[in-house]
């Protein structure tokens, strides 16, 4: 079975589909985003190339809500570049 550790990355685009649902006042806590960093800084070791996908909630919903505040958080753990909508 292939795993993070023992496939090649080198070149390849990954598309890390991660769930980062958080409740915004407990945000700095979420171990949900440090679980995230450590996935992205395993891969990024590999020299792969990231694209993170996640929500928070469903747009028109109330639990809608940017992930601006988590993408800060996790820039705290990883260097990462933020991109707030792609439609």
């Amino acid at each position: 079975m292939k795993t993070l550790k023992n496939f090649n990355f080198r070149n390849k685009t990954v598309i890390l589909r991660t769930d980062l649902n958080s409740n915004i006042a407990e945000l700095k806590k979420s171990e949900r985003i440090k679980s995230s960093a450590l996935t992205i800084k395993e891969l990024k070791k590999k020299k792969a190339k990231i694209i993170v996908i996640a929500h928070q909630g469903q747009p028109g919903k109330s639990d809608f809500t940017s992930l601006k505040k988590h993408a800060h958080i996790l820039n705290k753990y990883v260097k990462i570049k933020f991109i707030p909508d792609i439609t």
